[in-house]
């Protein structure tokens, strides 16, 4: 697999995400969500 870059959008570094299943049904809730747009997560922050 490639190296991928992805961005999250916080003024600060997470150097060790922790990856979790949700069990949650709703879309966009608790979680650290990323995205390969930068811009995206720069609108976000």
């Amino acid at each position: 697999m490639g190296k991928m870059t992805v961005y999250h959008g916080s003024y600060t570094a997470v150097e060790y995400p922790e990856i979790r299943q949700s069990r949650n049904t709703k879309d966009f809730g608790p979680g650290f969500y990323c995205t390969v747009i930068r811009e995206q997560a720069e609108r976000r922050a």
